[in-house]
């Protein structure tokens, strides 16, 4: 069954800390008006004590 819905992908944060001052985990989801879809979940790079020439804001977590 083929559908001409358009499709959003965002980055949206999904974790933190309780005063949302510090964001840790985020999610690459995508939705349409009759689905949602969880694509992939990231760590921020700098609670990972990661130079910032190591790697880019986000750590896509493999087989999450």
């Amino acid at each position: 069954m083929a559908s001409d819905q358009e499709s959003l992908t965002v980055i949206a944060p999904i974790y933190g800390c309780h005063d949302n001052c510090c964001v840790y985990l985020f999610a690459e989801i995508e939705y349409t008006e009759a689905q949602v879809k969880w694509l992939r979940i990231a760590q921020d790079s700098s609670y990972l004590g990661l130079k910032e020439n190591e790697m880019g804001p986000l750590v896509w977590l493999n087989d999450f």
